[in-house]
């Protein structure tokens, strides 16, 4: 083992390998010029031997020509006597004109068929020599002509082994000329590699005293060299590092954005109180605490007002945890440590030590929770913002930091699939909670190749009377085993894993299909259709849509579709490109959830909108205490009537609601009060009924009119 450390020291050693560098360097030279020195000679030797073999087989073909044309076999034999009588000839034989042996080596045989031979049979044909190598041997074959006219053939091999002699004697020759000049140039090479490295190793001695915490140091400068310059950066680079030291050390565990420490420094807190517990009363909680729909904040205002919120979130953190730590002691008289991280992009870990449980920690969740009661302030602009928190405590439910931040995980997800702005407290069963929410994740991949969702229709009525105008497409998903899934718990699931936008798809061409098939029965509902931020942010998003109306037949104004505040508000400019195409093809727009986002008359104005919903938060306050809800839906319907857009209700369950909306002038409404979300062939059913009524409606006003009418003006 001391050697293999010898060897590795020295080999790590920059001279060593710049030696090593250019002798390998050298040695491939060296090799391939022996190699193309062998590969040379090696080809002259073999076109040497090939027109020696030549000339042997035209000279022998020569001396038997008169001979085998006559038939004078003993002749012929001595002539091959001779012929292979050279140390070089393997074996030879010669053949009549009849393609049989007459001759095999020095002795005549009686004429007989000869074994096929491709070589000499195309000797014969070209009327010229050919040649084949075997490795060993070099087989020719030589036509015998006498007069112009083919008389036999001769075959004859010649040996290759003066040729491979040759090429070994040269191989050897080079590899002693090649090893007495690596002999000569090693020292040479070896010896400018140590005195061109020693001020790198000067340089390297001193950097590894000033990593062993020497800052006092003192860097040798010789030269103007680059090594000097080198020399000469590292130098000023100490002197600045004693004066960052300290800095450093704490920037390392501070995050930049909210001055907050971060994760590693948070794991230390939690590592050394779990470590210090010491009463059986005392626990550590690391409670997890992720700000609900936080992307929504960057995709509609940038990044620049999400990092705002965060700045603001750490700071009501930070209050409220020390003034709930400081009434905590003065009421208890116990002693409470605390810590605040921030962990991630929307996650801050909280840290509380001390004699609690579950119910000595809630006083601080729930002023967690109600720190995120007041609206955020963004540019004059009202944020409203929820956080979900996620707790576990040490040692009962982990006793590392790691296994903590897990379970606090696995309880924050419960939080949020419970629809947020809650705390959940870690327990076994949620692991299996979350394991069903990766199998309903899995299950939804699955659910549109296997016919499980369903689009339903909620109708739209007109505030003044009633009458069916038309219906907003919903989504419903009937689960083999879990029966109907909630859109409220797999929407988001969608949103999170990107199939959001195949499910739009699928409920666009759902829908397309639908009014096709109802004009068709003489039924002109108007049809809406949510489109989510996926979806509508693709660019090929209106030639999908346009796609879709052509292969379903259905009218282009048949189709409505809704795109959220938040959507339109991201980039205005872009969000208009996407709509003109479509408009102009008769495909109308409505903006969704109008009151809940960030709108300003200004981009309203710029946007094609042709109508606006009102969200039911705003429409469910008309029945209440809140005069806030009514002044501002009032405003709103006189807004759109100034801008020429009609008015659509979401979610009216009262006649309170309804009677309001429909005394201020709002178009139309849905809601339970007039109907349910329904399969197609309910609300086709509905429809009809509520033409129907419209119809009879329509011929009572007709008759009451004509009564009201004078006398001599009824027909």
């Amino acid at each position: 083992m001391g050697v293999i450390r010898t060897f590795r020291r020295w080999h790590a050693r920059l001279s060593v390998r710049y030696t090593l560098f250019l002798a390998a360097l050298i040695l491939a030279f060296a090799v391939e010029f022996v190699c193309y020195n062998i590969v040379q000679s090696n080809l002259a030797i073999r076109q040497e031997l090939e027109r020696h073999a030549v000339y042997l087989g035209r000279f022998g073909a020569d001396l038997a020509a008169q001979d085998l044309a006559d038939g004078r076999l003993p002749e012929l034999a001595a002539t091959m006597r001779n012929f292979v009588s050279r140390s070089d000839i393997v074996y030879a034989r010669l053949l009549d004109r009849d393609r049989r042996v007459v001759t095999d080596g020095a002795a005549a045989v009686t004429p007989s068929a000869a074994p096929r031979d491709d070589l000499l049979d195309a000797a014969l044909r070209d009327r010229a020599t050919r040649i084949s190598d075997d490795g060993s041997v070099l087989d020719v074959a030589e036509p015998v002509e006498l007069d112009g006219r083919i008389v036999g053939g001769l075959r004859f091999g010649v040996t290759l082994a003066p040729m491979h002699a040759a090429v070994e004697e040269m191989i050897r020759h080079n590899l002693i000329v090649v090893a007495l000049f690596l002999l000569l140039v090693l020292p040479v090479t070896a010896l400018a590699a140590h005195r061109a490295t020693m001020p790198i190793r000067r340089l390297t001695e001193s950097t590894r005293r000033i990593a062993a915490g020497d800052l006092s140091t003192t860097i040798e400068i010789t030269g103007e060299d680059e090594i000097a310059e080198l020399s000469r950066s590292v130098s000023s680079m100490v002197e600045s590092l004693s004066e960052s030291a300290a800095a450093i050390r704490s920037l390392t565990f501070v995050d930049q954005l909210t001055g907050l420490p971060n994760r590693e420094r948070l794991e230390q807190r939690v590592t050394a109180a779990v470590g210090g517990l010491r009463e059986a009363g005392d626990r550590v909680a690391l409670a997890v605490v992720d700000l609900d729909r936080f992307k929504r904040v960057n995709d509609a205002l940038g990044p620049d007002h999400g990092d705002l919120v965060l700045r603001e979130v750490a700071d009501r953190l930070a209050i409220l945890l020390e003034e709930w730590r400081e009434d905590a002691m003065r009421k208890s008289g116990a002693t409470y440590e605390t810590a605040l991280a921030r962990l991630s992009a929307d996650e801050f870990g909280v840290m509380v030590a001390g004699p609690l449980g579950e119910h000595g920690l809630e006083p601080v969740l729930r002023r967690i929770l109600r720190a995120f009661e007041a609206d955020f302030d963004l540019d004059g602009h009202a944020l409203e913002l929820k956080a979900s928190v996620g707790v576990a405590l040490a040692p009962t439910d982990a006793g590392d930091f790691k296994t903590l931040t897990q379970n606090a995980g696995v309880a924050l997800d419960a939080a949020k699939l419970t629809g947020g702005a809650a705390y959940r407290f870690f327990s076994p069963d949620l692991d299996e909670r979350a394991y069903r929410h990766l199998v309903l994740e899995s299950d939804l991949r699955q659910a549109t190749a296997r016919g499980e969702l369903e689009v339903y229709f909620q109708p739209q009525v007109a505030c003044s009377d009633g009458r069916g105008i038309g219906a907003e497409a919903l989504i419903r998903w009937n689960h083999p085993t879990r029966g109907v899934v909630t859109p409220a718990e797999f929407i988001p699931l969608a949103e999170e894993s990107g199939l959001i936008v195949d499910i739009g798809t699928f409920v666009l061409r759902r829908v397309c299909a639908q009014a096709a098939l109802w004009a068709s029965r003489g039924l002109n509902p108007r049809l809406s259709v949510n489109v989510s931020r996926a979806q509508f942010q693709r660019e090929d998003f209106p030639a999908l849509v346009l796609q879709i109306l052509a292969d379903s037949g259905a009218a282009p104004s048949q189709l409505e579709l809704e795109i959220t505040e938040s959507i339109a508000m991201s980039d205005p400019a872009s969000v208009a490109g996407q709509m003109a195409p479509l408009r102009a093809a008769g495909v109308r727009f409505a903006m969704d959830d109008f009151g809940t986002g960030y709108s300003s008359l200004s981009v309203l104005t710029r946007l094609p909108f042709d109508v606006l919903k009102i969200d039911r938060s705003f429409v469910s306050g008309i029945d209440g205490d809140t005069p806030e809800c009514r002044v501002l839906v009032r405003t709103v319907l006189a807004m759109a009537r100034g801008l020429g857009l009609e008015v659509v209700a979401e979610g009216v369950e009262t006649k309170i609601e309804h009677s309001f909306l429909r005394d201020h002038q709002c178009a139309s409404a849905q809601g339970f009060l007039f109907a349910a979300p329904m399969p197609a062939t309910r609300f086709e059913t509905w429809f009809i009924a509520h033409r129907r009524r419209d119809a009879r409606l329509l011929q009572a006003r007709l008759r009451t009119a004509l009564l009201e009418l004078p006398e001599a003006m009824r027909v």
